[in-house]
Parts: structure tokens; C-alpha cells; sequence
């Protein structure tokens, strides 16, 4: 599958990288996805991230979600949704402690609670044998 994963940092300082993302980027590239990074610590241009959806045609999107970055997730994956009808699966902090935050909001499909890296990967490949989602129901920690 596309995988599309986009990290909606916010911050400026200290310049950071997510390992949970390079960590879920690796697994699925060793599993046999195409995984395309969005990092809005170097650029939140909506024209670029919409140039991206539309050539990388991602068929599910992550985005991991920072207490302090949650409303930027929020707009990120609406964004998506307005353009394509693909599940966006959030993950990270945020979305641990307070899920019920993440499921309010329609733009979201499926939230991640704990270490998501392994459950990322499940998701993935789970709707890509049934794209009906029937089989997300057997994943741990969503």
C-alpha cells in the first residue's frame, strides 16, 4: 500500500525528528509498502502537502499527535479527507491520554493508543486484504 505519514510539528525549536514514525516508516518499507513522509518541521505549505496527496495517491495516512500540536493534526486530516476517502489513523501522545479528544473529530478514523508501531503495520495490511475494516477489530491497542 501508499502509506502517507505526516508529522504536524509545530515547534521551531528544538528541531526534532519522530522515531515513532521512523520506526513505523521502517517496518513498512521492510513489509513492502510505499511510505511517503510529510514533516511540517520544515515546511506546512498546504500546496505542497496537496501536490503530494495528489501524486502519491496515499491509500492511508498517520499522523502522530502532540498534545501541544493537536488543533495543526486536527486541519492536517481534514485536509486529507477533503481530498481523498482514506482512513487517517492517529497515534502518538495526545491520542493516548485523551482518545476520546482524537474520536470526536470526524477527520479521524482510528486512533492508536500505546506503542503504535506494530499496530501501524497490522492497520495497514489488515485494509489492505478487506477494505471493509472488518479485521481492525482484532488489532491490539485501537
Amino acid at each position: 500500500m501508499r502509506v502517507l505519514l505526516i508529522y504536524p510539528n509545530i515547534t521551531d525549536y528544538p528541531i526534532d525528528i519522530s522515531y515513532g514514525l521512523a520506526a513505523i516508516s521502517a517496518l513498512l518499507k521492510k513489509s513492502g509498502h510505499t511510505v511517503q513522509l510529510f514533516d511540517c518541521t520544515f515546511t506546512s505549505n498546504w500546496k505542497e502537502l496537496g501536490r503530494i496527496v495528489h501524486t502519491f495517491r496515499p491509500q492511508i495516512t498517520g499522523i502522530p499527535v502532540a498534545s501541544n500540536d493537536f488543533h495543526f493534526a486536527v486541519q492536517i486530516a481534514s485536509f486529507i479527507k477533503e481530498r481523498q476517502s482514506i482512513p487517517v489513523v492517529a497515534g502518538g501522545f495526545h491520542v493516548t491520554m485523551a482518545p476520546e479528544d482524537i474520536m470526536q473529530h470526524p477527520c479521524f478514523d482510528i486512533a492508536v493508543i500505546g506503542e503504535g508501531e506494530h499496530s501501524f503495520l497490522e492497520i495497514t495490511e489488515s485494509i489492505e486484504k478487506d477494505p471493509s475494516g472488518e479485521g481492525l477489530k482484532d488489532i491490539a491497542g485501537i
